[in-house]
C-alpha cells in the first residue's frame, strides 16, 4: 500500500454456536417396495405395447408386388 493509506479495519463477526444449519429435505427418491413393482409394470407394459405395434407395423405390409403402369406413350398406342 502506498504511503499514507491505512488498510481498512475488518474484524470478523463473533460465532454463536447457538445455530444450527438448515435442516436438509429427506431424499426425494426413496422407492418402497410397492413403487418399484409400479415402475417395472408400467416400464413392462409400454415395452410390451411397442412389441405389438412392431409386429403389426411388420405384419401390415403386403408381400405381394406392386403392380407397375405402363409408360404413357405405351399405353396410348395400345389404344390406337
Amino acid at each position: 500500500r502506498p504511503e499514507g493509506v491505512a488498510a481498512p479495519q475488518v474484524r470478523p463477526a463473533p460465532r454463536t454456536h447457538s445455530t444450527r444449519p438448515a435442516a436438509t429435505a429427506p431424499d426425494s427418491w426413496q422407492l418402497t417396495d410397492r413403487g418399484i413393482a409400479v415402475a417395472v409394470v408400467l416400464f413392462l407394459a409400454v415395452v410390451a405395447v411397442a412389441a405389438v405395434v412392431l409386429v403389426g407395423a411388420f405384419l401390415s405390409v403386403s408381400d405381394a408386388p406392386i403392380p407397375t403402369a405402363p409408360p404413357a406413350p405405351v399405353a396410348a398406342a395400345a389404344q390406337g
